[in-house]
């Protein structure tokens, strides 16, 4: 009867048949962290690809009334489990949405919630400026996608994570109860709150003047010179848009073999010179957070494949971590970090890959060192990942002001 008066409203663009859920499942397969909590989502009942704001005001009504959970997404880039559905629920693609993007006052840029990450990155470069920081999946993800879902990336090492020193300072939205402006810290309620509590129609992020970035590959030897380079280059921190680091067997991999590498190379985009500029290191932007665990997943390297990510590792603990890893497994484990700034304290943010048998080994250097493996055990629920207390109560006031009967991506939030 639903299903009947849903296709009725929308046509086309509402679809439930099994494809949906197929597609559902390869996108949460592609992107998640622990693939293994696939096994907790629900199919979707439908999906509506949404064209403007009166799409989704009456589909919230008529779910609101009947109490039918609502998840929105963008392109579906999911690395914390944010589209694992709790129930059966009705998918809201924004990738259809309308498209508006403006600059303001040269510090800001307005967009809507159809702007995919590169239109964002293509309009504000034609006006000489950037975003602050951008996601890895800026190819092909939207940029409110990121916002709910996202924190770091390209940009991160000068800046943290985006929504950081005022980084987002606006945000429309609209839920079951209507539509709601957020301005200053009350637009943190929806960042990174994986829609739970408001769908973003507009939002607002710092902007910066747009530099001539050149991607450079310095060599090294050994991990102790690698970051000591890493620590000297932090007092040029504003010539410096990016800085990876990854063993020799890594970046083997992801150039296929067309560039010399050393037993440890820093990738570098900077305006200043540090190393040998190489145009196809621009890869290595893309492989960021979730990137490098998705290419090496799929091309099938390990027999049983397994990884740690997302691992904040202080500069001053790389080593003591790193060393005995690389020491003993050799050309079995690959690792891949990307330099950050977060909360004023410089970390790698890694990653480790390899056979699934060499963990216990692997997790327990971790432990030694201090060091946590986020979402191990697997964690979905926003509360158990997100490490700030006064955000987190900013989420929760506004998901009771806006969606009293949870009707939005419901479980996520408790």
């Amino acid at each position: 009867m639903l299903l009947n008066k849903l296709e009725k409203e929308f046509g086309s663009k509402f679809v439930y048949d099994e494809e949906v859920s197929k597609r559902h499942i390869q996108q949460l397969k592609c992107y998640l962290i622990d693939p293994s909590v696939i096994s907790l989502s629900k199919n979707p009942i439908g999906l509506l690809k949404v064209k403007d704001k009166e799409d989704i005001k009456y589909l919230l009504e008529i779910c609101d009334l009947h109490r039918i959970p609502i998840v929105p997404k963008g392109a579906g880039t999911t690395n914390f489990g944010q589209l694992i559905l709790f129930y059966p629920s009705i998918l809201i693609d924004m990738q259809y949405f309308e498209k508006k993007v403006e600059l303001l006052d040269n510090n800001y840029v307005r967009f809507s919630a159809g702007m995919k990450v590169n239109e964002v990155l293509s309009y504000l470069r034609k006006k000489g400026k950037d975003l602050r920081v951008y996601p890895s999946s800026f190819y092909f993800s939207t940029l409110t996608g990121f916002i709910s879902g996202g924190s770091g990336g390209t940009g991160s090492y000068q800046y943290g994570y985006y929504f950081e020193n005022k980084g987002f300072r606006w945000a429309k939205i609209i839920g079951p109860k209507g539509e709601y402006e957020l301005e200053g810290k009350r637009a943190l309620a929806v960042s990174q709150a994986s829609g739970t509590n408001g769908i973003i129609l507009e939002a607002e992020l710092a902007v910066i003047d747009y530099e001539d970035w050149r991607d450079q590959l310095v060599k090294f030897k050994d991990l102790e010179s690698a970051i000591r380079f890493i620590k000297e280059v932090e007092k040029d921190k504003k010539y410096v848009r990016r800085i990876a680091i990854e063993d020799k067997d890594t970046l083997s991999i992801v150039m296929k073999g067309k560039i010399e590498t050393d037993n440890w190379n820093v990738i570098i985009s900077s305006t200043k010179s540090y190393g040998e500029e190489i145009d196809s290191l621009k890869v290595i932007e893309t492989l960021a957070g979730s990137g490098i665990y998705v290419m090496i997943r799929n091309m099938k390297i390990f027999y049983n494949y397994s990884h740690d990510a997302l691992m904040h590792i202080p500069i001053n603990k790389f080593y003591n971590v790193i060393q005995p890893i690389k020491k003993r497994l050799g050309d079995k484990v690959l690792i891949h970090g990307d330099v950050e700034t977060i909360k004023g304290e410089v970390i790698i943010d890694t990653t480790i890959m390899s056979e699934k048998e060499n963990f216990d080994f692997i997790d327990s250097i971790l432990q030694k060192e201090g060091i946590k493996v986020p979402f191990k055990p697997p964690t979905i629920v926003i509360n158990e990942w997100l490490n700030d207390k006064e955000k987190l109560e900013l989420m929760r006031e506004l998901k009771k002001m806006i969606d009293p009967h949870n009707i939005l991506n419901p479980g996520k939030l408790i």
